[in-house]
């Protein structure tokens, strides 16, 4: 997502799928109400998608099921920062993919994300991390995608973007930074209180030695190429572009500034539907796959890439 035009043309991309064999696609009941502390992890454990009913694959490579995946958007930031640096963010969550012949649909869930550290000019290392409330009411995303095949007889599936919002409205630019301390004052048009804190966009805190909160809103566009070879488990990269935006906040003076350039993460998609050998998510049998039901599955992923700063 090089600008703001370009991420409202995969936000765009992702609001038009679904257009055949998406009678077995679904997301599971809403969350749970309550975003308190307690309440938001109650509705992240009860985010869900429906196990799909598909066509079939048609002679391709099988992709229909249920899975958990780890997705992870890397950037290089400079700005306020002594020298660039890689930040990560590794999504993980659950994912529900159709086909038909060689095109896929599918739509996904985040249960949980991990944000490596930056260090700043003082020397600490930290993230600046949302709240499990903004987990909590992330909307689910929706995903096309097709087979390739390589010259070599290798299968891969190219799975197009979708864009994840943080604190900002679809189809709303991304609003100037200011370092203004008013929430009042620190809520442009297309901006909300996603995490329902009384301040505008998202609170992201600091977990260094010192504690910082800032204001913001952040957009993320990513798409990912997978090799589809073992039914069992794709693997491969995602290529990403996250642009962020401080609106505020008692820190803001600090963080204020930064740019980010996309750089290729990993990608993993494990099945977790009982087809092929896998674990089966589905603990009740009831057609859905929640968050909660999904950490059976977990273990399998590979872990969330860890930063550089001293102690990992």
């Amino acid at each position: 997502m090089p600008n703001t035009a370009s991420a409202q043309a995969w936000l765009g991309l992702a609001v038009t799928l679904c257009t055949f064999s998406c009678d077995g696609l679904r997301f599971g009941p809403p969350p749970m109400e309550g975003l308190g502390d307690d309440g938001g992890q109650a509705a992240l454990s009860n985010a869900a998608v429906a196990v799909p009913r598909c066509r079939g694959a048609g002679g391709n490579e099988e992709l229909s099921g249920a899975f958990v995946f780890l997705l992870e958007s890397v950037s290089e930031v400079g700005g306020s920062l002594p020298g660039t640096q890689s930040e990560t963010v590794s999504r993980i969550g659950i994912l529900s993919l159709c086909q038909e012949g060689a095109d896929v649909v599918g739509v996904g869930r985040v249960c949980n994300l991990a944000m490596t550290r930056l260090r700043d000019e003082s020397g600490d290392c930290a993230a600046l991390q949302p709240s499990i409330a903004v987990l909590a009411t992330l909307p689910g995303f929706e995903v096309r995608g097709q087979v390739i095949v390589d010259d070599d007889g290798t299968s891969a599936v190219e799975l197009a973007g979708f864009v994840e919002l943080w604190g900002l409205s679809g189809g709303n630019a991304l609003p100037a930074e200011t370092v203004t301390a008013d929430p009042d004052e620190a809520a442009p048009p297309g901006v909300f209180d996603q995490d329902l804190d009384d301040a505008p966009g998202v609170t992201l805190t600091g977990n260094g030695e010192v504690p910082t909160h800032v204001w913001a809103v952040r957009a993320t566009a990513l798409s990912a190429r997978l090799g589809v070879d073992d039914p069992r488990a794709f693997e491969g990269r995602t290529a990403s572009q996250t642009e962020e935006r401080i609106i505020g906040g008692p820190a803001a003076r600090a963080v204020v500034g930064r740019t980010r350039q996309g750089r290729p993460g990993r990608a993993a998609v494990h099945r977790a539907d009982a087809r092929f050998g896998s674990r089966a998510a589905d603990a009740n049998g009831d057609g859905i796959i929640t968050c909660g039901e999904a950490t059976v599955a977990l273990g399998g992923l590979p872990p969330p890439s860890r930063d550089v700063c001293e102690g990992g």
